[in-house]
């Protein structure tokens, strides 16, 4: 099983709040995310790892270039 994030770790390490968290993760910005019971309208998500340190790289190229 891979290392998952819930959305207060992501947005511990990410710097941000757990509801920007929410909204990344509706816009696709970590398409590997799901909810802990996919049936519950209010469930908890997990974000792999890998996707987290996708986005921070991509992060990164958007600092670049600001």
């Amino acid at each position: 099983m891979q290392d998952v994030l819930s959305t207060k770790q992501a947005a511990e390490r990410l710097h941000a709040t757990s509801r920007q968290i929410i909204r990344w993760i509706h816009k696709g910005y970590f398409p590997n995310a799901y909810k802990l019971d996919p049936d519950a309208v209010n469930s908890h998500f997990r974000i792999p790892v890998s996707d987290i340190e996708a986005f921070e790289e991509k992060r990164r190229g958007w600092q670049r270039t600001e």
